[in-house]
């Protein structure tokens, strides 16, 4: 069973007397299409205001991140840092860098010598009066013949009081 489209009848244009009316519902259809096209560019507006923003939040976070594990490395080579200035102050590092770098040897073990005392010397207002409370030794004589300390006019007297000394410690022990 076939099936016969049959033409539509056909209707007149509308003619109608009232050309406001039509307008108004075209005045009023193209305003409800301004509103909605309003509405979508606000929408993708503030949807893509809210995006941005998420963007740059998330930009933020992963610049932090990396900010953070540079301050980790940097804490690191700190530590490193401070293991070899420890390092360096040590004593045993230092030994090890004078005997193998500048071939420096260790010392011989040191050799204190005794040394006896002087008498003490009482001395007056002038070096001249000085007099030795003990009795005088040939060295302990001759430095009372001299002034106790040097003078600024002779700085030589303390010199020669010293080479008096080691003579006659020399003397006696030999």
């Amino acid at each position: 069973m076939a099936r016969l489209a049959l033409p539509l009848p056909r209707t007149t244009p509308l003619v109608t007397s009232q050309p406001f009316r039509a307008q108004a519902v075209s005045r009023s259809q193209a305003a409800t299409a301004a509103t909605i096209a309003a509405l979508f560019l606000l929408a993708s507006a503030a949807l893509s205001l809210y995006l941005a923003q998420m963007s740059s939040v998330s930009t933020a976070g992963y610049q932090l991140e990396q900010l953070r594990a540079e301050r980790q490395e940097w804490i690191a080579r700190n530590g490193q840092l401070d293991l070899e200035i420890a390092k360096r102050r040590s004593l045993v590092w230092s030994e090890s860098q004078a005997t193998g770098r500048m071939g420096m040897v260790p010392a011989d073990k040191p050799v204190f010598l005794n040394v006896d005392t002087a008498p003490p010397v009482e001395c007056g207002v002038t070096s001249d009066s000085c007099v030795n409370t003990s009795a005088q030794t040939p060295a302990s004589a001759a430095l009372a013949a001299k002034p106790a300390r040097p003078t600024s006019g002779n700085p030589l007297i303390g010199f020669e009081a010293l080479r008096v000394w080691l003579v006659s410690v020399l003397r006696a022990e030999g």
